[in-house]
């Protein structure tokens, strides 16, 4: 078995940047909704039928992974409120002298 360190700190930071990399993909999603809103008024016909199902595919996609990033960022949070706690129960329950 092996043994994972973790400082609440460092969890913590790690959901920052999923955070941060969440408000990138929606920032990216948002201008690819915006550019399939658009495109029919530029380009029509078959080809232009199939380029908007592939984006529309896209779009989906980078929706799940928004999603996904979404519910790692909780977790992590989730992570380092239950180190928080942990480490705050050993803290009031382990009297250890100092001596004197």
């Amino acid at each position: 078995m092996r043994t994972i360190y973790a400082e609440p700190g460092g969890i913590k930071n790690a959901a920052a940047t999923v955070y941060e990399l969440q408000g990138e993909i929606k920032s990216a999603k948002q201008k690819l909704q915006t550019l399939r809103g658009d495109l029919p008024s530029y380009w029509d016909g078959d080809d232009a039928k199939i380029f908007l199902q592939k984006l529309d595919d896209c779009i989906t996609k980078i929706t799940r992974y928004e999603k996904d990033a979404e519910n790692y960022k909780e977790f992590l949070s989730k992570v380092a409120d239950g180190f928080d706690a942990l480490e705050d129960a050993y803290g009031k329950s382990i009297n250890v002298p100092t001596g004197g």
